[in-house]
């Protein structure tokens, strides 16, 4: 079960905003560690090694001429004033020929591969409607000329743990998928090089909410289509509301067996046929169960807008950050996201 990339889902904290606030005066003496009445590289960049964040080193260095390697307080107040702009653009400019795009569809996982080209490099991408922002591997971004780190955040949610913890940010000129264009925006950057049950060879990426949902996406793994087109062929058997307070991940309003929760349809979940619950329902859904204990629940019916979307299902009483409808519902039926239209549209495929 992959859980590690919910790590991006809930935002990070921007590194040069808190440095905004931290400059001059007794934010300045806070920041001088040493005393000596200078702040350092090190001082200065509080949340990680300075390595990993060259342009944050290439605008403390432009106000250092003499190279000493420290700066006075009106210096650092110029540099927070010159990377307070280094905020990440993670929704990318679209466009392009708008084709059908060919889906590798695991054939037991369920979850979902398609190709993309940045910098003329092909790679393969895994589609994870469940993760907020798309990623790059990094030996792929190296290949594609595309490592450059230009932002570090800091981990401040997530269900995985690790708070604090810095990611690395770099721009994408241009990433190319099936002859749509996504231009500049950018990438999370992480090792994606670990061993996959269900992929050959390396994976070198992740795409995300932020590419997945530039325009009304459809998923047809039945006909191993992706398209960023909304599906007008016959209507749906279901058209529900996407909840606004989450304005990455197609996330709806649901009841399990009466007991309202929030599920969010992951196509990068790989649970089987059962559902992940988290945290917030386990009390309720225990006591449907009589057990106070309990770590599985066997649902009866799970009904969105008291339609009955599923039913039967065993469902997982873990600390998730979301409960979740995995890669198994994605390859039974055929669905749109139209996040600019709030709506997300299944049709249920027929055995």
């Amino acid at each position: 079960m992959i859980i590690v990339r919910r790590i991006l889902a809930t935002g990070f904290a921007v590194i040069s905003a808190g440095l905004a606030a931290a400059a001059p005066g007794d934010a300045f003496r806070e920041l001088d560690k040493d005393q000596d009445g200078r702040i350092s590289l090190e001082e200065f960049y509080v949340t990680g090694p300075p390595p990993l964040h060259p342009r944050m080193r290439q605008v403390f260095e432009s106000f250092d001429p003499e190279h000493r390697g420290n700066l006075g307080a009106e210096e650092v107040a110029k540099v927070v004033d010159a990377v307070r702009s280094l905020q990440p653009k993670l929704d990318p400019a679209v466009d392009g020929t708008f084709a059908d795009i060919p889906l590798q569809v695991h054939a037991k996982s369920k979850r979902a591969f398609v190709k993309a080209r940045v910098n003329g490099v092909e790679g393969t991408f895994l589609v994870d409607t469940g993760t907020s922002d798309t990623i790059v591997d990094a030996g792929f971004a190296r290949r594609a000329g595309i490592d450059f780190v230009e932002i570090c955040m800091t981990i401040t949610g997530g269900n995985y743990g690790k708070k604090g913890d810095v990611v690395s940010l770099v721009k994408l000129p241009q990433m190319e998928i099936g002859g749509i264009r996504f231009r500049d925006f950018h990438a999370v950057m992480r090792d994606e090089s670990k061993k996959r049950s269900d992929f050959e060879g390396q994976l070198d990426g992740i795409l995300g909410a932020n590419l997945l949902f530039a325009k009304p996406l459809t998923l047809d793994y039945k006909n191993a289509r992706l398209s960023f087109t909304e599906e007008r062929s016959k209507p749906a058997d279901f058209e529900f509301d996407l909840l606004p307070e989450y304005p990455k991940v197609p996330v709806v309003a649901a009841q399990l067996d009466g007991t309202d929760i929030r599920l969010m349809l992951d196509s990068g979940a790989v649970i089987g046929d059962t559902l992940l619950i988290n945290e917030p329902y386990h009390e309720a859904l225990r006591a449907l169960a009589g057990d106070a204990s309990a770590k599985d629940y066997q649902s009866k019916e799970l009904r969105v807008s008291g339609k009955l979307l599923t039913s039967d299902k065993r469902c997982l009483l873990r600390p998730f950050e979301h409960s979740v409808i995995g890669a198994v519902f994605f390859a039974s039926h055929r669905i749109t996201v139209d996040r600019p239209a709030g709506k997300i549209r299944i049709w249920a495929e027929p055995e």
